[in-house]
């Protein structure tokens, strides 16, 4: 992708990172939090220079990525995969993942989601898979996966609590890499 670079998420960027999660998952923001509770995690746990392959201790592998505009150096974008180690060993899961409001349109999301499934595919996946919901500001998301072949699964209703008692569905999407 042509003026960005795709690295692996360091512990310098959290700063800067719970900024921009607050503006992509907007207006949720408990999931701001709980991303950035997961990035700290990761870090805490020592997972930040291990390759999925490499990180089976864990009930869960992961390895978290940021976009960055290569001109300004600011982090546009960020993105994530895991692997469930008690689940199939080639099927690979989306972490979190967005696109800063000031670059969308560009295709960029597009971009940033097939870049993550080579990653996958480089780690030995042969399934992507997507957890999300269907919580009305999920919708452009949700085109997205379905513009890029993924096959959606669901809603199970109820499942994600909301705002002011509401409640949301589960939905999963997956891919054959």
């Amino acid at each position: 992708m042509k003026g960005f670079t795709l690295r692996r998420l360091g512990g310098s960027d959290l700063r800067v990172l719970e900024k921009i999660a607050f503006e992509i998952f907007y207006p949720s923001s408990l999931v701001a939090r709980e991303v950035m509770q997961s990035y700290r995690l990761y870090f805490k746990k020592g997972h930040g220079n291990r390759k999925i392959e490499k990180s089976v201790d864990d009930w869960i592998s992961i390895e978290y990525y940021v976009l960055v505009e290569d001109k300004t150096k600011r982090i546009v974008g960020i993105t994530g995969l895991y692997r469930i180690n008690w689940g199939s060993p080639d099927s690979f899961w989306l972490g979190w993942f967005g696109v800063d409001k000031a670059f969308r349109g560009r295709g960029l999301g597009t971009e940033l989601l097939a870049m993550t499934e080579r990653i996958a595919k480089e780690r030995g996946a042969k399934y992507f898979c997507i957890e999300s919901s269907d919580f009305p500001a999920n919708q452009h998301a949700a085109k997205l996966y379905t513009e890029m072949d993924y096959k959606k699964f669901g809603p199970i209703p109820n499942y994600w609590p909301g705002f002011r008692n509401e409640r949301y569905g589960l939905v999963i999407f997956i891919k054959k890499l």
